[in-house]
């Protein structure tokens, strides 16, 4: 929770106030400090993250996940020889220490209740168990999404709402097939942890992850309707200016119609282009809405198109498997 809110009230408008246009630095560098501290933000959540974290059953065997039960069995062995009360009579925690060995091995020796220990942190099977897992997972993505929605009511965020709300999609697809499945995605870079604990860091990752969305779309923002508007606006002073340009013409063939034959072809013929140029822009000007609007359509339904068939494809592939 106060995760929750540091972000809300410190690193949402941090960002915001380093891009912005009204600072004496460019927005190039504005970037390239939002970026920064954004990168040292999620280092740091993941750095307090792992040091919040007790010491689980393969880190006090002093194994890696992927540990065969034979590894499992060798290192029980030669640690509980190592730490055991007799080796070390001067030490008041020896007993505890050597007890906390001994559970670890109980736990992870045994198939079952291993996997059950890797995905949920506890080593027994309990419904109990799974509603108080999902409801705080639950709890975490409905608050991210709530304020995910409000930070990106404006206009000029309209695209980081959909990647926001992809992101935390897939970061709860991936967190059910991890805990489901037992597959673990970071043991390359933590092979210690459990699911249970590396799903907790993916976690740290979603906030800055979001930040670094809503800051990139906001910049990379054009507004099309101001550009159309803008542009409505320049094709009917054109065509004012058109039409004051055929006006003229029109007085002055009411003079020339019994005078000179070729300055009449002339101007009949200013007249016909200038005419044309109006029917070009007023084209222009009932059509470029229409298209916009077409186009903007278009691209949202194709977003939401390509998240729910990715999402379908996950559940049914992994989650349901």
């Amino acid at each position: 929770m106060v995760n929750f809110l540091v972000h809300v009230c410190v690193v949402s408008p941090l960002v915001s106030y380093l891009v912005s246009k009204k600072r004496s630095w460019s927005t190039q560098r504005g970037l390239m400090y939002a970026v920064l501290f954004l990168g040292m933000l999620a280092s740091y959540e993941v750095y307090s993250e792992l040091a919040a974290q007790e010491p689980n059953y393969y880190e006090i065997l002093q194994v890696p996940t992927s540990a065969s039960q034979e590894e499992i069995k060798r290192s029980y062995r030669m640690l509980s020889v190592l730490y055991h009360p007799d080796k070390n009579p001067t030490d008041p925690l020896a007993a505890e220490n050597f007890q906390h060995l001994r559970s670890a091995y109980e736990v992870l020796s045994n198939v079952a209740r291993r996997s059950v220990y890797s995905r949920y942190g506890e080593d027994e099977q309990s419904e109990h168990l799974y509603m108080h897992i999902y409801i705080a997972s639950a709890l975490f993505y409905v608050m991210w999404f709530v304020l995910g929605y409000l930070l990106t009511i404006r206009k000029s965020s309209g695209a980081a709402r959909q990647w926001a709300f992809a992101g935390l999609v897939a970061s709860a697809l991936v967190e059910v097939h991890m805990r489901e499945s037992g597959v673990s995605y970071l043991d390359a870079l933590f092979p210690y942890k459990p699911v249970f604990q590396q799903v907790s860091i993916l976690r740290c990752l979603y906030p800055s992850y979001f930040n670094g969305v809503l800051l990139l779309c906001s910049l990379m923002f054009v507004d099309t309707d101001l550009i159309l508007q803008q542009g409505i606006a320049s094709v009917l002073q054109s065509n004012m200016h058109i039409a004051t340009t055929l006006q003229e013409i029109r007085n002055q063939l009411g003079l020339l119609s019994t005078g000179d034959s070729k300055a009449f072809q002339d101007n009949m013929r200013k007249l016909q282009q200038e005419q044309a140029k109006l029917m070009l822009s007023t084209a222009a000007v009932t059509q470029g809405p229409r298209s916009e609007k077409e186009r903007g359509s278009s691209s949202g339904g194709n977003w939401s198109s390509i998240l729910i068939m990715a999402g379908m494809y996950f559940v049914v592939n992994y989650v349901l498997k």
